[in-house]
């Protein structure tokens, strides 16, 4: 709290910094949220020898490692893929989390989102066994945004593959099934230009109604929005 607003915090970690080896190779983190106690969680991928898949570590405030979580301080989850890597996560109000991505297998991908409980337990009551994977249209798929719902559903967005690459959301009950009340049977796909299209964020509106953003490829990639009614119609 005393640090300048312009240089390194020196309360956290070594003089401002942290940094934090997963498995002993490649790690990225690419979603951070922090708890209401101050925790910090981080998600990403981490190569565990022969794949990467997600990776979750938990900071305390002062930036160490907290040892109640997972080993260490740190959780790694396998979904039988070739390449597994988080880009999105969200902390419920109980304290479970959420993280959201793709698991890959050879040339395809699809959305893929594992809940874990407070301490970095997977969360059996989700999914099969704490991990959902969600496949469009036999492509390769990836999620890269995930937000909640105020009635406990959850929103992923990303990219969906079929042909071009288009827009891809998907929404979730609460225990990880797919709600067929969204879109088509849980999914929906838009295309902007007929090229590649991407989601990066996604909102969920106080009216219910769903923001997505990302980007679209015509000659040159731009900024692209869409928004879907709460059934996931364009609006």
């Amino acid at each position: 709290a005393a640090a300048q607003s312009d240089t390194l915090d020196p309360s956290f970690g070594a003089g401002g910094l942290v940094v934090t080896d997963v498995a002993g190779s490649t790690d990225g983190a690419r979603a951070l949220a922090v708890q209401p106690d101050g925790k910090v969680l981080v998600a990403g991928r981490a190569f565990t020898g022969s794949t990467f898949d997600f990776a979750l570590a938990r900071y305390e405030t002062d930036g160490s490692l907290d040892p109640s979580f997972g080993s260490g301080g740190l959780v790694t989850t396998d979904f039988a893929g070739t390449e597994d890597q988080a880009f999105g996560l969200v902390i419920l109000s109980d304290g479970r989390i959420v993280v959201a991505g793709g698991a890959a297998s050879g040339p395809t991908s699809d959305f893929a989102l594992a809940r874990y409980g407070p301490d970095g337990a997977l969360d059996p009551s989700f999914g099969d066994g704490g991990r959902v994977t969600t496949d469009f249209m036999g492509g390769f798929d990836q999620g890269h945004a995930v937000t909640l719902q105020p009635d406990g559903r959850l929103v992923v967005g990303g990219w969906a593959t079929a042909g071009s690459r288009d827009f891809g959301l998907a929404r979730y009950e609460a225990d990880g099934a797919l709600d067929l009340s969204f879109g088509d049977a849980g999914l929906v796909t838009t295309d902007f230009f007929g090229a590649t299209d991407w989601i990066q964020a996604v909102t969920v509106q106080p009216d219910g109604k769903i923001v997505a953003a990302g980007g679209a490829n015509a000659a040159t990639p731009e900024f692209a929005l869409a928004r879907y009614t709460a059934e996931g119609a364009l609006d």
